[in-house]
């Protein structure tokens, strides 16, 4: 069986500085950052709950009015200040 890790400081003090929008949420066996639009639409941030120094994220928008798919993707996003742009592109975008 396959444990999920709890989330750590890393992920934790991301989520401190997105703000209150953002949630952790486990998807697919991992911690996530997440945030539901409200209208069909959830953002998922994964690749984040680790010790590591570096900076790798991975955003995910899912279209979930009809099941569940990606609708959109950034990949190897690599800094907070990167993350935060690309989340509010994202959230405008979709919402």
């Amino acid at each position: 069986m396959f444990e999920v890790k709890n989330p750590g400081k890393k992920i934790k003090s991301i989520l401190e500085e997105l703000g209150t929008n953002y949630e952790i949420k486990v998807i697919d066996a991992e911690q996530c950052i997440y945030r539901n639009l409200q209208n069909g639409f959830d953002i998922e941030v994964s690749g984040l709950n680790n010790q590591k120094q570096a900076f790798k994220a991975d955003i995910y928008v899912w279209d979930c009015r009809n099941g569940s798919r990606i609708v959109d993707r950034v990949q190897n996003v690599t800094s907070l200040n990167e993350l935060k742009e690309k989340l509010e592109e994202l959230s405008v975008k979709y919402s």
